[in-house]
C-alpha cells in the first residue's frame, strides 16, 4: 500500500472527528511519515531524534541519582532522642 501502517490512527481520529484541524495532522502525519521514509528513518529513529532535539546534547556522564549525596541517619532517627 502506499501509506504506513501506523497511520491508520490518524485516519480513524479524523473518521471520527472531523474537523479542519484533524486533516491538517493528517496533512503533516503524511509529510513526517513521508520524509522518514525519504531519509531511511524507522518510527523509532524519528522519536529518538524528536527526544534528543528537545532534551538538547548535554548528556551527563554520572546518573542524576549519584550526584545527590546519600545520607544514612541510622536507627536513632526512627527512635526518636536516644540517651
Amino acid at each position: 500500500m502506499f501509506f504506513d501502517a501506523r497511520f491508520i490512527f490518524f485516519v480513524v481520529l479524523l473518521v471520527f472527528h472531523i474537523r479542519w484541524w484533524t486533516f491538517a495532522v493528517i496533512v503533516f502525519a503524511i509529510a513526517g511519515f513521508t520524509s522518514a521514509i525519504y531519509f531511511n528513518y524507522s518510527l523509532e529513529n524519528v522519536l529518538r531524534l524528536f527526544r534528543s532535539k528537545l532534551v538538547g546534547s548535554f548528556r551527563p556522564a554520572v546518573a542524576y541519582t549519584r550526584l545527590r549525596p546519600m545520607v544514612d541517619y541510622g536507627s536513632d532517627a526512627l527512635r526518636g532522642h536516644v540517651g
